[in-house]
C-alpha cells in the first residue's frame, strides 16, 4: 500500500454544492442573487467532470488530476478557503491499491425469491475496503448517470 495524493476536492464539492441542489431546483431562478446557485451551472460542474477526458476519475490516474485541477478552478472561482494540506484543496492519506480478488468474491441478488449471481471483474468489482453482509430495501431507479 503506498501513499498517494488524492484528490477530496470532488468530495468536497459535494459537502459544499449538493446540499444545495435540491434548494436551487426548487427555487425561481429567474432573478438569481449574485452568489445564487443554479442548477444549469451544477450541471455543467457534473458533465464536466464525467467526461471521458476524466478517465472516471480514479486515485492516481491522469483523469483525477484534470479533474481535481478542475474542481480546483471552480473552488476559487466561487471564493471557497482551501482548507486542505497547507494553502491547498487536497489532503494527502493513504490508499489500498493493487488489491486481488480472493476465491470467494461473489455478489448475489435475490428479488422476490429468484437469486443471480454475478461475476466479480464482468458485473462488479469489490473495493480493497468492501465489506461482508446482507441488505434487504427497495431498489429506486436513479437515473442513467448521463449529461446529454
Amino acid at each position: 500500500m503506498g501513499r498517494k495524493k488524492v484528490a477530496i476536492a470532488i468530495a468536497l464539492l459535494w459537502v459544499f454544492l449538493l446540499p444545495h441542489f435540491h434548494h436551487a431546483l426548487s427555487q425561481d431562478l429567474s432573478v438569481p442573487g449574485p452568489k445564487a446557485i443554479q442548477a444549469e451551472k451544477l450541471l455543467r460542474v457534473v458533465c464536466d467532470l464525467s467526461t471521458p477526458e476524466m478517465e472516471g476519475r480514479a486515485a492516481g490516474t491522469d483523469g483525477e488530476k484534470k479533474a481535481a485541477q478542475y474542481i480546483t478552478e471552480q473552488f476559487r472561482a466561487i471564493g471557497i478557503e482551501p482548507l486542505g494540506d497547507p494553502g491547498s484543496y487536497f489532503q494527502t492519506f493513504e490508499i489500498p491499491t493493487g488489491t486481488k480478488l480472493g476465491s470467494q468474491n461473489r455478489l448475489v441478488i435475490e428479488i422476490e425469491g429468484k437469486k443471480t449471481a454475478y461475476h466479480p471483474e464482468v458485473s462488479f468489482v469489490p473495493f480493497a475496503f468492501s465489506d461482508n453482509g446482507k441488505i434487504k430495501g427497495e431498489v429506486v431507479f436513479a437515473g442513467y448517470g448521463t449529461c446529454q
